[in-house]
């Protein structure tokens, strides 16, 4: 679809591949690909550019969508129910007290890291799920669950780690700020799906990123992010927006004034449908991301080829001649 419509088709989407008719891989009456949606755990390892990117990004969240919703959903319920407890505190600070100003200042940036925890726990839950089921492993919600938490001390390093290196960025001129965002948008992907340590997956960030900054490859690499989150944002948008211009006080006064609803129903159907879209939301935007990130370990690591040499052994391995999808080749 993205493909189609940002003109980044590649040559070889002229060409249908082919399975043999006795292949047992398959459901009977289904094929193994359609475009480039995921239905049987085998995906096509190979450069993509923005369009591609982002529909492989779909057609990954539709591979595992109710897991990651659902999961997503649960996730945030808490934390926009803290929000909503904490709303009349933070809209208190305009009195001129300096008590209550820090009060305010004190819960609106709790609301902030409550918001964060959420977004980090299920972009990195979903990354996970998806890797490992288009990896063709056995990956279930309670297993992948114990990974993220048993590795969650250390995204909250990197977390801070991360959002100091932008700051620092930010104060020393603006526009680095954009080029330390690419370096470090698959930060935390690195860190919880190749399982290494802190210092290893910040040094990993830059190299899977780019080779050299300042040359061709990397100056494309960086457009080809861009135009990624650019349309990413744009279709994401209307989800995230829903959910927040319900904390707007002049949207929430208008709302009770022309329908019949006390404030208590109307905080609860915000927490509630809050809760659902930021769960859509955040769970496809991991989605795009991972797919991002495998776009850039195709580029950076050879996994198209990692994974083309596994399928070659397991091929000759076995009786029926099937080969399934791997996509986990090589680690850093």
């Amino acid at each position: 679809m993205f493909a189609t419509l940002l003109r980044v088709a590649d040559p070889r989407d002229e060409f249908e591949s082919l399975t043999p008719a006795d292949s047992r891989t398959q459901a009977p009456g289904r094929a193994a690909r359609v475009g480039e949606r995921v239905l049987d755990l085998d995906i096509e390892l190979r450069p993509r550019g923005v369009g591609a990117t982002l529909d492989l990004g779909l057609d990954l969240i539709k591979s595992r969508f109710a897991s990651c919703f659902i999961l997503a959903t649960i996730l945030w319920l808490p934390m926009r129910f803290l929000t909503s407890l904490l709303r009349p505190i933070v809209e208190g600070g305009v009195a001129t007290n300096p008590d209550d100003l820090l009060l305010s200042f004190s819960a609106m940036s709790l609301t902030y890291v409550l918001a964060w925890i959420a977004q980090m726990l299920v972009s990195v839950f979903t990354a996970r799920l998806l890797f490992d089921t288009a990896s063709g492993g056995e990956a279930t919600i309670g297993s992948t669950l114990l990974i993220v938490l048993r590795r969650f001390p250390g995204l909250l390093l990197l977390s801070m780690i991360h959002g100091f290196l932008l700051i620092a960025s930010f104060v020393l001129c603006f526009l680095p700020v954009f080029g330390m965002t690419w370096a470090l948008t698959p930060l935390t992907w690195i860190y919880v799906i190749e399982d290494v340590t802190v210092t290893q997956a910040l040094r990993r960030s830059f190299t899977l990123s780019f080779d050299r900054l300042f040359s061709w490859p990397s100056f494309y690499s960086f457009w080809r992010w861009a135009g990624i989150v650019y349309v990413a944002s744009l279709l994401l948008g209307p989800l995230s927006g829903l959910a927040a211009v319900a904390d707007v006080p002049e949207v929430r006064n208008w709302f009770l004034e022309i329908f019949p609803m006390s404030s208590t129903a109307f905080e609860v159907w915000s927490v509630l449908l809050g809760s659902v879209f930021l769960g859509a939301t955040t769970a496809i935007q991991s989605s795009i991301i991972t797919a991002y990130y495998l776009d850039c370990r195709v580029r950076r690591d050879g996994l198209d080829l990692a994974a083309w040499l596994r399928r070659l052994r397991q091929g000759s391995a076995r009786p029926d001649g099937a080969q399934g999808g791997d996509v986990r080749g090589v680690n850093a």
